[in-house]
């Protein structure tokens, strides 16, 4: 039987986080798809590693780093954003999902805002498979997007 834990991102993540987040399939599928410099990714997770309205996770099967989820307080939208990515050897094994939900059920923040790529077909099966409600003709988003929230467990 494995352990599945979703931990909080410590310093020794930094470089893992990095790869991950320059991963082709990951900028295809980010609203930022530009490639990141180690100096930058650096800077940034340094800053947001205790930054109070940033909250940085590992999903992890026993001692094995398989994925990351984020959430990011949005003062304009009164709601967490989430972002998150699964290490390309662990794709397609229900990850995503599991990781999503345990976000959902353990750090009990509210509402929880999600946008997706409308061509991003893996996470709007995801957010709609966890109750996220899919909100139609948003005028605040760009047309290749999907807004998804989650006001409560």
């Amino acid at each position: 039987m494995n352990t599945i834990t979703l931990r909080k991102a410590s310093l020794e993540d930094l470089e893992l986080l990095f790869k991950w987040r320059n991963d082709k399939q990951v900028r295809l599928n980010s609203l930022n798809t530009d490639f990141v410099l180690f100096e930058q990714h650096s800077e940034w997770f340094l800053k947001n590693l205790t930054n109070r309205t940033c909250k940085i996770f590992i999903l992890q099967v026993d001692s094995t780093p398989v994925g990351t989820i984020r959430l990011d307080y949005r003062p304009s939208e009164s709601g967490w954003v989430i972002s998150f990515s699964v290490d390309p050897l662990h794709r397609s094994k229900g990850f995503g999902k599991l990781m999503v939900g345990k976000c959902v059920q353990e750090c009990q923040l509210f509402p929880l805002i999600a946008y997706v790529k409308k061509d991003n077909i893996s996470s709007l099966k995801i957010f709609e498979s966890l109750g996220f409600n899919k909100l139609d003709n948003t005028l605040d988003i760009p047309e290749h997007l999907f807004k998804f929230i989650k006001r409560h467990a």
